[in-house]
C-alpha cells in the first residue's frame, strides 16, 4: 500500500529530437533526511502515442559548489543514491548482467548519470509496467544546518535529462510517486483495527534515524506486512528524531529525549490505535541511550510497563552497544562544536 507526497506526474515534455524529459524534480534535504520516489511507465500507453522505449536515462546532480567538496568535517555534503528495478531483492541473486545503479558518495556539482532498462527486473508481474525505486540520501552527519540541493530528471535520451525547461503537455503512462523523511516514518500499520506493536529504533553516535536506520526499518516492515492478520504482529516501526545532530549532550540527556517521545508516540498513537506492545532495537549509542529512554519512562510514569493496563514490554535489542564503557571522553575541540 503507497503513502504518497506527491501523485501522478502526468506529462511528457517535448524536445523534438533530443527527446523527451519524463521526470525533472528539484529538492533540497537537511540531516537526516531523504526522498524516495517511485517511478513506472507503461509502456504500451506510451507505445499508443508514438513513442517505444526499451531504456531511459537518469541524471542526478548535487547543485552544491565544487569549493564544499574539502570540508568534510561540518558535511559531507553529499548524496547517496540508488535506483532499484522493480523484481530487485538483496537476498536472491539478481539475474542477467544488469548492475544496480548506485553511488555512494555523490559530491558538490558533480553528476550521476546512468540508463535504466524495460526488463524484466523493472516489469511489473506480467503487466505492461515498468518500475523503479529511487532513494536520494543526504549524507550530512554533524551539523543540522546546511540544505543539500539536487536536481533530479529522467528521460528518453541522455540529450533530453541535460535540461530543465521547455512545454509540457498532458499525457498518460508516466507516474511518479514521492515519500519524504516524515511519511517514511509514519506509516500506519496493516490492520488499523487490530493492537499494535510498536517498535522504537534508536540510532547511534554521529547517525540518524532518518537516514541510517531505514534498512532495518524497511526489513521489519516488509518481513511483517505480508503475514496473514492471524499470526501479523501489526507493527508500527518509529524512531526519535529530537537527537539528530546531538551526541555530544551525552546518553542522559539522549535518553531523556528518546522516553518523552516514546510517551508522546505513545499518547498519540492511542487517539487512533491500541498499542499494546512495544519493543526497542538500539545501534552503537542507541543502546544504552534506549536503556536511559526506558528508565526516564518507568520513572515518569510507573504504569506504561504495566502487564494489564499499561504496554507489554517484549524486545530490548542492542546491536554493538558500548555496555561497558569506552575508551575515553571527547576531547574539547570535538565536544564544544558539538
Amino acid at each position: 500500500m503507497p503513502y504518497n507526497i506527491l501523485r501522478m506526474k502526468n506529462s511528457l515534455e517535448t524536445s523534438g529530437s533530443d527527446g523527451i524529459l519524463l521526470a525533472d524534480e528539484r529538492k533540497t534535504l537537511r540531516i537526516g533526511e531523504l526522498y524516495r520516489y517511485k517511478f513506472s511507465v507503461n509502456k504500451n500507453v506510451l507505445k499508443g502515442q508514438g513513442l517505444d522505449v526499451s531504456q531511459l536515462y537518469v541524471r542526478i546532480k548535487n547543485e552544491e559548489s565544487s569549493l564544499l567538496r574539502p570540508v568534510y568535517l561540518a558535511g559531507p555534503y553529499s548524496f547517496y543514491i540508488d535506483i532499484r528495478p522493480h523484481n530487485y531483492n538483496e537476498n536472491r541473486k539478481f539475474p542477467g548482467k544488469e548492475a544496480i545503479p548506485f553511488i555512494e558518495n555523490l559530491k558538490p556539482d558533480e553528476r550521476f548519470k546512468v540508463k535504466i532498462l524495460l526488463n524484466k527486473n523493472s516489469r511489473v508481474n506480467d503487466s505492461s509496467i515498468y518500475s523503479w525505486t529511487i532513494d536520494i540520501i543526504s549524507q550530512l552527519a554533524v551539523t543540522t544546518i546546511p540544505r543539500l540541493e539536487f536536481t533530479f530528471r529522467i528521460g528518453t535520451t541522455r540529450k533530453a535529462v541535460k535540461k530543465s525547461g521547455g512545454r509540457f503537455v498532458s499525457t498518460e503512462g508516466v507516474s511518479l510517486e514521492m515519500w519524504d523523511t516524515k511519511s517514511l516514518w509514519d506509516l500506519p500499520p496493516k490492520f488499523p483495527n487490530k493492537p499494535v506493536h510498536l517498535v522504537i529504533v534508536t540510532h547511534g553516535i554521529f547517525s540518524n534515524i532518518g537516514c541510517d536506520m531505514l534498512y532495518m526499518k524497511d526489513k521489519i516492515e516488509e518481513m511483517t506486512f505480508p503475514m496473514d492478520e492471524a499470526v501479523n504482529p501489526n507493527i508500527i516501526v518509529r524512531g526519535c528524531m529530537d537527537n539528530v545532530g546531538k551526541s555530544g549532550h551525552g546518553i542522559h540527556c539522549l535518553g531523556v529525549r528518546v522516553g518523552k517521545y516514546v510517551l508522546e508516540t505513545v499518547d498519540e498513537l492511542n487517539k487512533k490505535y491500541r498499542v499494546d506492545r512495544i519493543s526497542f532495537i538500539g545501534h552503537s549509542l542507541g543502546g544504552p541511550t534506549q536503556s536511559m529512554a526506558v528508565r526516564y519512562i518507568t520513572v515518569k510514569r510507573p504504569s506504561f510497563f504495566d502487564p494489564v493496563k499499561g504496554v507489554k514490554p517484549v524486545n530490548f535489542i542492542t546491536l554493538a552497544s558500548p555496555f561497558i564503557g569506552v575508551i575515553g571522553d571527547f576531547p574539547f575541540y570535538l565536544s564544544v562544536p558539538l
